[in-house]
């Protein structure tokens, strides 16, 4: 709920999220605006944000529902495009989880991406950054748990695209909470 109207009437699966308006992005308006969300008739997450006109956000929940409740991160987003380049960050979403390191490589040359967000730490994220710029090609990538590969996926990136790799499930889960790395095109 986005200041108590729905923003979807479907449910959301658990992994899942809402892409609305241009872009993914919904106009919703500046200032304070209260953002909620429930399971059922449970209420998990009652916030305030604060938004600012001309800006671009994403929301994340997260958490295992410990208590009944998520915990959320509202990031601003640097949408400023690279036409030579596609521009990365990397958030990790999977609680309990103790340094991961996300790598995207293509022959000789690769990027190593370390806990950028850790779910269950206090991590500095930098609102804003997609800091890894990446040649377009496609890519092989790997998420790895003290050297060990728990995903590996390939992407294809395209220049003056913006991307968010974002790793969730569970240690040791199965099926849709089995340890897995979504890529999420911001434009």
């Amino acid at each position: 709920m986005f200041d108590n109207s729905a923003l979807t009437m479907a449910p959301i699966g658990y992994g899942n999220g809402i892409a609305t308006g241009t872009g993914g992005y919904a106009s919703l308006g500046s200032g304070l605006h209260n953002m909620k969300l429930a399971t059922g008739v449970s209420l998990i997450s009652d916030n305030t944000i604060s938004l600012t006109p001309a800006y671009n956000y994403s929301l994340f929940y997260y958490d295992t529902l410990k208590n009944n409740k998520v915990r959320s991160l509202l990031l601003t987003d640097d949408l400023t495009t690279i036409d030579t380049v596609g521009r990365a960050r990397f958030l990790q979403f999977i609680p309990g989880a103790d340094s991961l390191t996300l790598y995207i490589s293509k022959d000789t040359l690769t990027y190593s991406i370390r806990d950028t967000y850790v779910g269950n730490k206090t991590v500095k994220v930098d609102p804003v950054a997609f800091s890894v710029s990446l040649k377009p090609t496609l890519y092989k990538v790997m998420l790895q748990r003290k050297g060990v590969t728990i995903v590996q996926d390939t992407i294809t990136v395209q220049a003056g695209k913006i991307y968010s790799f974002i790793a969730k499930g569970v240690i040791g889960g199965a099926g849709v909470y089995k340890e897995s790395v979504t890529v999420v095109h911001h434009n």
